[in-house]
């Protein structure tokens, strides 16, 4: 992995990745460490662009399992009502979830990688994977992975992230490009 960048979010609306995105790799790295939630139960989400201003709609879709500190699975669920898609049934606001539910308690964050596959090709869609864990005080660990479609055939350039609601407090969003050999 080669380092490109590190943003740190400090009670941002959202954090952009508008550089170092380009053909010198054919895959990307992105870590998440730390982030934190303004807002109690809200979502991270993400998206792509093109342009740095104008953003992807994505055809996904997140599964999350989450357990209880006896280390019992509560859940293992399709978050099918929360991701955004083509079919006309979500909003399409070309945002993915990618983490699931935080609090606002300063002891919970979420951290985690997203892997972003041929994002300079202008003749495939693109393929995006995100593997997410959080830590919620009151009620233990949760996991989400998001597999996703990018529907755009130019090349991706940036990135968005955002909670549904509130900020993102703080948290560092660290750029890799990964090497063939």
């Amino acid at each position: 992995m080669i380092f490109i960048s590190k943003s740190t979010a400090s009670s941002s609306a959202s954090l952009e990745i508008t550089s170092g995105i380009d053909s010198t790799y054919e895959q990307y790295k992105i870590i998440l460490n730390k982030v934190v939630a303004e807002t109690s139960a809200a979502l991270l989400q993400m998206q792509f662009s093109t342009d740095g201003v104008t953003y992807a709609e994505i055809v996904g879709s997140a599964i999350y399992s989450s357990r209880n500190f006896a280390g019992q699975v509560s859940a293992l669920v399709a978050e099918t009502g929360q991701s955004r898609d083509a079919t006309g049934t979500s909003p399409n606001t070309g945002m993915n979830d990618i983490g699931y539910w935080s609090s606002n308690d300063s002891a919970d964050y979420l951290s985690g990688w997203i892997d972003l596959y041929n994002p300079a090709s202008t003749s495939l869609n693109k393929l995006a994977y995100s593997s997410m864990v959080n830590f919620n005080t009151s009620l233990g660990p949760a996991q989400m992975v998001a597999p996703m479609i990018i529907n755009q055939t130019s090349a991706i350039t940036a990135l968005k992230f955002a909670y549904t609601s509130g900020n993102i407090v703080g948290g560092d969003f660290i750029l890799y490009g990964i090497k063939d050999s």
